[in-house]
């Protein structure tokens, strides 16, 4: 939603940042579940309903080419995931994150907050794979 004056409303991000673009684009090759974690986060932070989360999510997941010859996360995983970041609001996006960093740009909106303030998203999320 905008407000009058056609300005994004503080705090929301009604457009992808890069690194989300990237990561969907791409896939990833290292962390899945932990990325898929912080992807659903953000969508429900903006605003994509739950279903839409699974379906953009289970998506992604086909771009992945994880190392060492681990598998692709499962339709399962998605959906424990997912349900997991819905079930509370998170605050950040995790741009210090293993999983989030290696894909920050420097033109980001959320690269400059993080500049100024501290990653509150930031916690002990045991890694599954």
């Amino acid at each position: 939603m905008k407000n009058q004056n056609n300005n994004t409303k503080k705090g929301n991000f009604y457009s992808l940042p890069p690194c989300i673009q990237i990561i969907l684009q791409d896939g990833v090759t290292e962390y899945q579940r932990n990325t898929c974690f912080r992807l659903a986060a953000h969508f429900k932070r903006i605003g994509i309903p739950f279903d839409g989360a699974l379906s953009i999510i289970g998506n992604w997941s086909n771009k992945n080419k994880p190392k060492d010859d681990k598998r692709i996360i499962t339709e399962k995983e998605i959906i424990n995931q997912t349900s997991y970041a819905y079930k509370r609001n998170y605050n950040s996006f995790g741009c210090s994150s293993k999983e989030i960093n290696p894909f920050c740009q420097p033109e980001c909106p959320l690269t400059r907050q993080k500049e100024k303030t501290f990653d509150t998203f930031q916690y002990n999320y045991q890694r599954n794979e």
